[in-house]
This record gives C-alpha cells, structure tokens and sequence, in this order.
C-alpha cells in the first residue's frame, strides 16, 4: 500500500540553497516555532488570569476576549510578515518562489491565517455583537480555526522522525485542548466545570514543544504537491480562516446597518458568563438517575 501510495504522490525535495546559507533557514524556523509557543502560552496566561481574577481587568470577560484575540492576530500576523518579509528581506522576490515552492510555508502561511481569523473572532466575541447575533455559536468558529491549525502541525513535514512525533503531540494538544476550552467558553467560565483546567495544560504542553523545538539542519526541504496531504489540509485550513473572517466581519456590518452598537448589550451578553461563575446556575428541568437522564415537573409544571 505503501508503494502505491508513493507512486500516486511521490516526496519530492529541493535545495534551499544558494538562498539561505547552511543552518540559517532552520535558525529562523526555529525562533518562529518559539514565537507561535509564546503565543499559546499568552492565552493560557489570559485564561488563567480571568478565572483567578488577576490581574484585576482579566477579571472582566470582555477584557479577557480582547486581551485573547489580540495575542492570537498579533501571532498570525507576526507569522505571515515572518514568511513573506522577516526569513529573507534583502531578497524579497527569491523569497517568494521559496514560498511557492515549499509546503512548509504554504503551511506556515495556512495556520497564520487560523490565527489571525481566531483573533478575529475573540475580538468580535469581546465586543457583544457576534455573541448577540449567533450566541455561543460564535465560539464553534474560534474552535474551527484552531482545530485546523493543530491538524496542518499534524501533517507538517520535518526531517527527522522525533520531529515528526513532536509535531504529531503538538497537533494533538492543540485539537483537544482547543474542545475543552471551547466547551469552556460555551459554558460562560462556570465556577464548578474543570474543562479549563484540562485544556490549559494541554496548551501549556504544545507552548513547550514549540518554544523548545531543535530544527535538524538540512539544505534540502519537501516540495509541494497539490496532492500531498499536507498541501490539502493547509488550503483548507486557509479556506476555514477566510470564511470565518468574513461571516464574523458580515455580521458586524448587519448589525451596524440595523443601528445596533458593538457594545452595550453585548458587553452584558458576554458578562453573564462571568457572572455565573458567582452564582448558582438554574436547576434544569431534569436529573440524572440510574444512568439516565429523565424528566421532572418543575415548578410551574407542579403548580
């Protein structure tokens, strides 16, 4: 299986040479990795700070959502200026046949722009008018475009086979703990859920692997292929970033053209999360019993 899987996409290298000097690519590969960890770390540290309540203005959850979604567009946008300008100033158009040519920066390029639409999102989370307009539905788009961002570092081609295993664990972290902050974020923070602290751990151990990841120097890296797997997932993933930045940025213009404001009510939408995590919530109208779940009057129904 494996030969004909070969000889339908055969792994094809070119050398980065005379473009890069030996060990220079992987050098800035390398501090790349590392500012995408910082990142992921920045969120955890925001998160933590809104459920310990410190500092005092991540105690808000609109400033939370702010403080959020501007690390995650300052980490896509950091990520795409280091593929098109940062690796190679002085050589700007060598620089983008590069960039054509080889699919890990079609990738790079591919989870800048996850990040971006996920800052994207956040800050129109913090404002109140997506959460106003779709609901906690607003959250599954922020999770989408993470989700792809852990499955292009899944397939993301490296030169040895325990970089490859680290980008495997990466993806993987990145995917479940983006579903446990995600059922987090849904929930409005409640007091008594644990998915934040599962989740935050998960983007503590992927923060690790990138700020600590070793690139092995090789002039030779894997060209892309429309057919390669990774090619696929990072148009995908590219696709998933420009559909949410246009259904968020949409719903922002409908609501400016109904005369509603981005704050306001939406600040009080988004609060109520937070305000939940001091109160108890509202029995709901059923219990859990022998494994089942079964309905029971409430009050009014009783009355």
């Amino acid at each position: 299986m494996s030969n004909e899987t070969a000889s339908h996409c055969p792994l094809e290298l070119f050398s980065t040479e005379p473009l890069f000097s030996t060990g220079e690519l992987e050098r800035h590969s390398e501090a790349a990795h590392g500012m995408i960890g910082v990142c992921l770390l920045a969120l955890v540290l925001v998160w933590g700070g809104h459920v310990v309540k410190w500092p005092a203005p991540l105690s808000s959850l609109p400033a939370a959502y702010t403080a959020a979604g501007a690390i995650q567009c300052a980490g896509g946008l950091y990520l795409l200026l280091w593929v098109f300008v940062l690796l190679k100033p002085t050589q700007m158009g060598a620089l983008w046949g590069f960039t054509q040519q080889a699919l890990t920066q079609i990738q790079h390029i591919s989870i800048a722009c996850n990040l971006a639409a996920c800052g994207v999102v956040d800050l129109a989370v913090a404002h109140g008018a997506l959460v106003r307009l779709v609901g906690v539905s607003a959250h599954s788009l922020w999770a989408l475009n993470l989700i792809c961002v852990g499955l292009v570092f899944m397939v993301h081609p490296q030169s040895t086979s325990l970089a490859d295993t680290e980008h495997v664990a990466l993806g993987l972290c990145i995917i479940f703990g983006t579903h446990f902050l995600c059922n987090e974020r849904r929930d409005g923070w409640l007091s008594k859920s644990i998915e934040a602290l599962i989740g935050a751990p998960l983007f503590g151990v992927a923060a690790a692997i990138l700020i600590a990841f070793e690139e092995k120097i090789s002039p030779l890296k894997v060209l892309a292929d429309p057919c390669q797997t990774g090619y696929r997932l990072a148009w995908v993933g590219g696709l998933v970033a420009a559909m949410s930045i246009t259904v968020v940025s949409g719903l922002i213009l409908w609501a400016a053209i109904r005369g509603e404001t981005l704050g306001g009510e939406g600040h009080d939408t988004i609060a109520s999360g937070h305000c939940r995590r001091h109160s108890q919530p509202t029995p709901p109208p059923w219990r859990r019993a022998s494994g089942r779940y079964e309905m029971v009057p409430t009050e009014v129904e009783a009355e």
